[in-house]
């Protein structure tokens, strides 16, 4: 009891001392080939990207933007088909490139009933393979032939692709963006697998008691009809019911250039970056996506609960939460600063009083959760 009323005077205090002091922010405006012969033996991955020649302005009637941010160069644009595309040079990465993918608003929050886990299965089947050039197991192996790493995840916003890799290579990864958004195979044999490395991420958690508590903290605190309220990797039961064509008709109803960013970091130059990657890109056709906007609803928050949750653990786990407003009340930056304030390092407030000094507790950790319309 005496750690728990500790920690909370400690935060309490930090939140209002992050409350008065100064923020500084990035702007919100700049902010993971191969084929087969005829008798169906593989060859070398190979990706063919647009002639120097081809290179022009697929931009729409707004020019181009480009200008100078925090000391970093950027290029940016918005294609014809609603894709925006952002270059940013950063030094500070010599011969490094990081290439993102970014489908905004398109993420676990968009589920139906019967569809809870779709978003991240997503996340796992968008580079399986192609219905044109890409075989399974194809874009990484081109990935570790350009040197490069890829990884993703999925929020309830958003899904995120990226590739860091050498910064001669990172057009061949834009065609292979933009070969899997339009051609992505999502075939039962793809799904089969995929599912069952989803399924152990579940079994996983169940044996994680930090998720255990979030998941607690969700469904105790939220109405079940809250876009937050399910588990973001999903629902048993919709994930053994699902069908290829189900997940495939998900992904082409909400994965278009229309609700997604294309950002280029590294050592570039940006506007060269900008040029090439609409090339790449330009030919998608729109999508035209409608997402619902669910920020004017009133949902039913449960305020000041606590639960006792016994396990078989040697150790106590003491979890504490707040919901805080979205990033549509422009509190992230504050939220992230005041969560590195608490236990970024060991001289941060948290760590150094309750571990260090006092001697409370064998760990502390405090982070912000931010989404478009609440967070915690």
């Amino acid at each position: 009891k005496k750690t728990l009323v500790f920690l909370s005077l400690c935060i309490a205090y930090s939140a209002i001392a992050a409350e008065v002091a100064p923020i500084i922010a990035v702007p919100d405006d700049v902010i993971e080939n191969s084929s087969k012969t005829a008798v169906g033996v593989e060859v070398e991955p190979t990706v063919a990207v647009a002639e120097e020649s081809t290179l022009t302005s697929v931009a729409t009637e707004e020019s181009n933007r480009t200008g100078v941010v925090a000391g970093l160069k950027y290029a940016e644009t918005t294609l014809s088909n609603g894709m925006r595309i952002v270059a940013i040079h950063q030094p500070a990465v010599k011969g490094r490139v990081v290439v993102e993918l970014v489908f905004s608003g398109v993420g676990a929050a968009i589920e139906q009933p019967n569809q809870k886990g779709l978003a991240h299965l997503i996340e796992h089947m968008l580079f399986k393979g192609t219905d044109t050039t890409l075989q399974e197991g194809a874009f990484h192996k081109i990935v570790n032939k350009y040197g490069g790493v890829t990884n993703a995840f999925t929020s309830f916003d958003s899904t995120v692709y990226y590739v860091a890799l050498d910064s001669t290579n990172w057009q061949p990864i834009v065609k292979l963006y933009a070969d899997c958004m339009q051609n992505s195979a999502m075939n039962e044999q793809h799904l089969a697998s995929e599912l069952k490395v989803v399924i152990k991420e579940l079994r996983r958690n169940d044996d994680n008691p930090m998720w255990i508590w979030f998941q607690k903290m969700f469904k105790t605190s939220l109405p079940s009809h809250h876009p937050h309220y399910s588990c973001l990797i999903g629902d048993r039961q919709d994930l053994a019911a699902l069908t290829a064509e189900n997940l495939k008709k998900f992904f082409k109803t909400y994965y278009h250039p229309d609700v997604a960013t294309l950002f280029v970091v590294g050592d570039i130059n940006p506007e060269d970056a900008l040029t090439r990657a609409s090339a790449e890109m330009a030919h998608i056709p729109s999508g035209n996506v409608v997402l619902t906007d669910r920020s004017s609803e009133v949902f039913e928050i449960k305020k000041g609960f606590h639960e006792v949750v016994y396990d078989e653990r040697s150790t106590n786990t003491v979890v504490l939460g707040w919901h805080l407003p979205g990033r549509s009340k422009h509190f992230e930056s504050a939220a992230h600063m005041l969560a590195n304030v608490l236990s970024s390092n060991a001289n941060a407030v948290l760590s150094r009083l309750l571990v260090h000094e006092n001697k409370m507790v064998s760990d502390v950790g405090a982070f912000s959760w931010m989404y478009k319309d609440n967070g915690y």
